[in-house]
């Protein structure tokens, strides 16, 4: 983990160590191999969005929220909500769709799938999956937490179609 500045440092002085603009972020594949492919395509998040300004903003009340804005595919990708340009700007920045985030992403979901499968997919064990992989100050989550709880979310809401 690392410290990034959510207004870029190039642009301001005055945002330097305002707290509301300190991120706490991943390497973003700039320690990690390359898996025999170039670095630019293994480089995501901070370590490939540079100096460049973001319109979604990952803490919730500061800027655009990412659940309104982003879909997932179950085969890991993200995905802009209604085509914006805006927000296909910000995945394309950060590399959201690096090859190692989606192989994650997908492997999350093969995971849980299984095991909820083995349930039947009880909507008591999604509601419990769901309500652990909410966003809560001073709760760690793991890695690709958003990504499980939308699918997670989406299960539950078909779920309640079908009753």
């Amino acid at each position: 983990m690392k410290i990034e500045h959510w207004v870029p440092r190039s642009e301001s002085d005055e945002h330097h160590f305002t707290w509301s603009h300190l991120l706490g972020v991943c390497l973003g594949g700039s320690d990690e191999a390359a898996g025999g492919r170039p670095r630019s395509q293994s480089h995501h998040c901070d370590a490939s969005r540079g100096n460049r300004r973001l319109f979604l903003h990952p803490v919730q009340g500061q800027g655009a929220d990412p659940r309104e804005h982003l879909r997932y595919t179950k085969a890991g990708n993200v995905e802009a909500v209604e085509g914006d340009a805006r927000v296909a700007a910000d995945i394309g920045a950060l590399n959201l769709n690096a090859w190692q985030l989606v192989r994650g992403r997908e492997a999350v979901l093969d995971a849980a799938w299984r095991r909820l499968e083995r349930g039947g997919f009880a909507i008591g064990e999604l509601r419990r999956l769901e309500q652990d992989l909410r966003i809560a100050p001073g709760v760690q989550l793991r890695e690709h937490a958003e990504f499980l709880r939308y699918h997670v979310c989406k299960k539950i809401r078909r779920q309640r179609h079908t009753v």
